[in-house]
């Protein structure tokens, strides 16, 4: 990411670890919303929080959540939200 090479940093991304001081999935999705916003890997962090089963960890997959909606508005994709999310 300090390069400013989204595209590399999604490819590395799984080889780094989770969690702990510091979790890169983070800082590389808000990266990625900007300039490959359909490789933004927020899906999977909202699906992870809400595996952990606990209060803090729902409030994360709302945020998550919420960044996928404003995604799909800002990319004339509604129906992929409504699809994901149909409540």
């Amino acid at each position: 990411m300090h390069e400013g090479d989204v595209a590399r940093a999604l490819e590395l991304l799984p080889r780094a670890p989770c969690g702990g001081w510091r979790d890169y999935r983070w800082e590389v999705a808000r990266a990625a919303e900007k300039e490959r916003p359909l490789d933004a890997i927020y899906k999977e962090m909202a699906e992870a929080a809400i595996g952990w089963r606990q209060r803090a960890t729902y409030a994360r997959a709302a945020e998550f959540l919420r960044r996928i909606k404003l995604l799909c508005e800002r990319l004339g994709r509604i129906g992929e939200w409504q699809e994901y999310w149909p409540l």
